[in-house]
């Protein structure tokens, strides 16, 4: 992928958090208030378009997308919570289809450091999605 595709994305993730839970007086081992957790969701809602221009319903962007929160979180130090709200998010948003989510968490690949750690906090939630659509898939 370009690098300024990359770096287009990782700057979305940054200005979605540096106006709110990666603020400078904000602890990054404690859990985010939840006034900051609401100025992250209407931060990423106000750029949803173009995060959705982004990914053009593409499963491989979308699965890039989700290496890229990856790789900015590892960046970040894994910042508490901050991995598990950026996905929820993202698929509340509508912005990365359940699809994609299972692939990134069934896909090994080491060009991106952080997927141990990653996987770690958001393993519930993907676990909780699968069977979500699963259930979908069995009505």
């Amino acid at each position: 992928f370009p690098k300024t595709w990359n770096a287009s994305v990782k700057s979305c993730l940054h200005h979605v958090t540096k106006q709110s839970s990666l603020k400078a007086d904000v602890e990054r081992g404690q859990s985010v208030p939840k006034q900051l957790q609401e100025k992250e969701k209407v931060l990423l809602s106000s750029i949803k378009p173009v995060l959705q221009k982004f990914v053009h319903d593409n499963p491989r962007l979308q699965l890039h997308a989700l290496y890229t929160v990856q790789t900015f979180c590892h960046d970040q130090d894994f910042p508490k919570g901050l991995m598990l709200r950026m996905f929820n998010l993202l698929y509340n948003e509508d912005v990365i289809d359940e699809e994609s989510f299972i692939a990134w968490k069934e896909d090994v690949n080491s060009d991106f450091p952080g997927k141990g750690k990653a996987l770690f906090q958001v393993n519930s939630w993907l676990t909780w999605l699968q069977e979500a659509d699963t259930e979908e898939d069995d009505e």
